[in-house]
């Protein structure tokens, strides 16, 4: 494969076919651009910022994985800037957490109680928002709880076989299955307090991180008073997910109701409003975007569902008409290593195929497959020209279902509590937070070893840092310059710039080891349609 076949191109191989690995290995020089001054605001905890900033990045990566809790993934996690806030059993219930492998298709997960060793019980726990039904328990609405963090021992999942009455949720990962993630923490920066920026499954979760909605909000971050209508669950008329297919329609809440909110089926999953990537060219410089998927038609299509992003379906009826959205998950990795002849765009969002996702059920060959997946992403930067001018985020887009226990201080404040960490002002909407996912901020001015303690919005901190970073003086949400729902309040303010120095040179990358090849993943399938994700 030559260079002129990679340039540009987002069909470097059919998506079922493989990548070569030697085209994978052109290494070369990248011109990087030189910072641009820009005048420096007010960085005040818990006020409105001003834009934008000077700093020497110009890349921001976002890796996102898969329905994982902070209480799961980076359980008794430490550095010498902190330690993650995990419990070793829940506080309202005492259960204690047993271990549950990644790896989950093979190992399952262990009983509460009972005989050793543990039977096989593999469990997708359920993560929708749907609002408490006793008669099929699960979710977030059933675990929240209106507050009392009580309802995880009634969490029976989705795809669930239990033997003997074990309650799944209350896992965690074992840290010998995490080591790389535990290595970037420790090496970079942690978020403890991050919460999901809804409180509902895959399809919703992946819009919120690219929009910081997922429909019915106006672009001032209000609710459309003749159409409040949001996506909030998974389920679609013809299993469809995004502007390939715009009669589909999904479960949506009406976010003018009370929390746990009204569900109803009738919003469409091809949508118009304004995406962090539409946000971009109000930057200077033209920054340019890729979103790297593995199925453009399912859950995790991201801009696939946004019509302005999707630009129309192509002449082969099977992908957006955009460029910029690559219908390929292991194409990050090729042009990750292959930079210097694929240049790296200023926002790259990087979504896996299910297998190396650490999606529940779908995890294979192994438990190492999502940490190596990452490591590599992030080793590939980090041994590039490009590492002194990027920033790479990892993140998780939802909780899973699996236990957390964290509440914000002063639960007893309705402004504090997790479902109104994203509200408009005093307007409680039920699509509002959801639990804790882990957040890792990694870079080469990135604080070694810092604990970011500042409650807050995932996705939010996230599109704040992408607004903050390139100057877009036309945020998501208007004047109010938060980039998330949720600009009212204090909730998405922490852009997270206070896990950077900028102050000294770039730190030199310490890449972590992997122990599966990259030409395992170059190898791969680009797409993976058939696994069932939920």
């Amino acid at each position: 494969m030559n260079h002129a076949s990679v340039v540009g191109s987002r069909a470097l191989f059919a998506c079922t076919g493989a990548l070569t690995l030697a085209a994978a290995l052109v290494l070369g020089a990248v011109a990087i651009p030189s910072p641009v001054a820009r005048p420096q605001p007010s960085h005040a905890h818990g006020a409105l910022r001003g834009f934008p900033y000077t700093t020497p990045i110009h890349h921001v990566i976002v890796i996102v994985q898969e329905n994982r809790s902070v209480d799961n993934l980076f359980n008794g996690w430490s550095s010498k800037g902190g330690n993650a806030d995990t419990v070793t059993s829940d506080p309202v219930t005492h259960l204690a957490l047993q271990p549950c492998s990644l790896y989950e298709l093979a190992q399952g997960c262990p009983p509460t109680s009972g005989p050793s060793p543990y039977p096989n019980s593999q469990c997708d726990l359920s993560h929708k928002h749907e609002p408490n039904n006793p008669s099929n328990p699960g979710g977030f609405s059933t675990e929240y709880d209106l507050g009392l963090m009580d309802g995880f021992q009634s969490q029976t999942g989705d795809h669930c076989s239990l033997v003997n009455g074990e309650n799944p949720a209350f896992s965690f990962v074992p840290p010998t299955e995490t080591t790389q993630y535990w290595g970037f923490a420790s090496q970079y920066a942690f978020v403890n307090h991050a919460l999901q920026a809804n409180s509902g499954p895959s399809f919703p979760a992946h819009q919120y991180l690219i929009a910081g909605q997922a429909a019915g909000m106006l672009g001032n971050g209000d609710i459309v008073p003749s159409d409040p209508w949001s996506i909030d669950e998974n389920e679609t008329a013809n299993s469809h997910h995004s502007c390939l297919h715009p009669n589909a329609l999904a479960t949506g809440v009406d976010l003018s109701s009370a929390f746990p909110g009204i569900e109803g089926p009738n919003v469409t999953d091809c949508n118009s409003y304004k995406t962090i990537f539409d946000a971009l060219p109000a930057a200077g410089n033209a920054p340019s975007w890729k979103y790297y998927t593995n199925n453009e038609d399912g859950l995790w299509g991201g801009p696939s569902a946004v019509s302005q992003d999707c630009k129309g379906i192509s002449a082969s009826g099977k992908t957006c008409n955009n460029q910029s959205i690559i219908n390929c998950s292991p194409q990050a990795l090729m042009d990750f290593i292959n930079n210097a002849s694929v240049p790296l765009a200023s926002v790259t969002y990087v979504i896996p195929k299910g297998s190396w996702s650490d999606h529940p059920t779908s995890v294979s060959p192994g438990p190492e497959s999502g940490p190596n997946w990452v490591t590599l992403l992030v080793d590939a930067i980090g041994s590039s020209p490009y590492w002194s001018t990027t920033t790479i985020i990892v993140t998780w887009d939802d909780w899973g279902g699996w236990f957390d226990h964290y509440q914000p201080p002063s639960a007893q404040n309705p402004n504090q509590s997790i479902i109104n960490c994203a509200t408009n002002g005093t307007l409680k909407t039920p699509a509002s937070c959801g639990f804790r996912v882990p957040m890792i901020v990694i870079g080469p001015y990135v604080k070694n070893g810092y604990v970011d303690t500042t409650p807050t919005n995932a996705a939010g901190s996230i599109l704040l840092y992408i607004e903050h970073t390139f100057g877009i003086s036309q945020p998501l949400t208007g004047t109010r310059g938060s980039g998330a729902l949720g600009s009212a309040d204090t909730w998405t303010t922490d852009d997270l710039m206070n896990t950077m120095d900028f102050t000294g040179a770039p730190h030199p990358f310490v890449p972590e080891p992997t122990s599966t090849p990259a030409s395992w993943y170059l190898g791969q399938s680009c797409t993976d349609p058939s696994i069932r994700i939920r």
